[in-house]
């Protein structure tokens, strides 16, 4: 569902994009992955292909170099200092040898743009290149998102906005793919404890995300205090006439998820107050159901954004 997103992306990003592919390793099965590239240029790694780096850069015009060097290389840190010598806007997406013989490892994961281990599935390197590229694409496009995303935002207050979107957009994608799986769960009743701890834990990472940016910090607290609830939540204690609520907390997770595609993915602006008020009437009406409240009948009282 989010892989497929997700390669959608890389394609559309990759689209405009030259890498260079600095390996020894076989990568024929990841060919459809780097045909989306405007050009792929695959070189070994040896002593030849080290000199000409420069003279590659220059004529090829390259913009991400994926460098995937076997156990036996020993220069792994040092090289990312000759590509960024060459062009510091590169990307370079390092692939870990399946055995790294290093004892430099903590400090070559801090210093390379991104890292990846050596035993890699095919989404695995789509993730990372997404991260590669979208990384770029907000650096290269920081004045180029809709004017209406910004309709109640004050002028000098855009640019931030923006970058914050582009900065959390990847995180993001994975919480809405994670919220989804356990919608899934609901939706298939498997109702446990774990489940409601992992469902409270997601809504945290939004809270930690939502906490960032002024335009959206007043809502943060809400997503806190509903992690806080149903991690605190005791099945046991929940009469079994009332459990039936729990269909409304798949309402409320999807109506979440709809937000966090609308505004971090698509950039469909929404009024975040609206927002706001929707999310504690609809967590309100939740809990007073599952307390069995007389007054939480009405299921019209339901505001979903």
């Amino acid at each position: 569902m989010i892989t497929s997103k997700i390669q959608e992306f890389v394609a559309f990003l990759a689209s405009s994009k030259r890498v260079l592919i600095l390996s020894n390793r076989d990568m024929s099965q990841f060919m459809d992955i780097f045909d989306n590239f405007e050009m792929a240029i695959f070189e070994g790694i040896n002593e030849n292909s080290i000199k000409n780096l420069s003279f590659n850069f220059t004529k090829n015009h390259i913009d991400i170099v994926i460098f995937a060097p076997d156990e036996d290389f020993e220069d792994i840190l040092s090289m990312y200092g000759k590509i960024k010598g060459i062009s510091n806007e590169t990307e370079i997406l390092l692939i870990l040898p399946e055995y790294c013989k290093t004892d430099e490892i903590v400090e070559i994961v801090d210093t390379y743009d991104v890292v990846m281990g050596g035993n890699f599935s095919r989404e695995v390197l789509l993730n990372r290149l997404f991260r590669v590229l979208s990384a770029q694409y907000a650096v290269n496009n920081v004045n180029f998102v809709s004017e209406a995303l910004f309709k109640d935002v004050e002028n000098n207050n855009k640019k931030e906005l923006e970058e914050f979107l582009d900065v959390y957009e990847g995180a993001v994608i994975f919480l809405i793919d994670n919220l989804a799986e356990l919608i899934d769960q609901l939706k298939n009743g498997n109702l446990s404890q774990e489940l409601l701890q992992r469902i409270g834990e997601e809504l945290m990472e939004v809270h930690e995300i939502f906490s960032i940016h002024n335009y959206t910090r007043k809502v943060a607290p809400i997503f806190q205090k509903f992690s806080e609830y149903l991690k605190n939540l005791k099945l046991e204690d929940i009469d079994v006439e009332n459990l039936e609520a729990f269909n409304y907390l798949t309402d409320i997770l999807e109506d979440i998820n709809i937000y966090l595609k609308d505004y971090f993915i698509d950039r469909i602006f929404q009024d975040v107050y609206m927002f706001q008020h929707s999310l504690e009437s609809n967590i309100e009406f939740l809990e007073a159901k599952l307390a069995g409240k007389e007054d939480s009948d009405d299921e019209d009282s339901l505001e979903f954004f």
